[in-house]
């Protein structure tokens, strides 16, 4: 069974993948906050890619966006 894609979720079909595929290496970098903490992580092949996902995922939970917290 061939897996199709498509740009658009209004189209999608039950089977369909909406969006783009991920092209490997993939870079993934924290995208919490407005400023980019520095955080990154390098995918390299599509088993590591879940868990590189998911580590991006818990990263973001606690992440506080690059901001410089000052306390008295």
């Amino acid at each position: 069974m061939a897996t199709t894609y498509t740009n658009s979720p209004s189209t999608a079909v039950p089977g369909q993948v909406v969006g783009r595929p991920i092209r490997l290496p993939a870079v993934l970098v924290c995208g919490s906050g407005q400023v980019h903490c520095g955080w990154a992580v390098i995918a390299n092949t599509r088993r590591d890619l879940p868990e590189k996902m998911a580590a991006k995922r818990k990263h973001e939970e606690s992440c506080q966006g690059g901001l410089i917290v000052v306390t008295r």
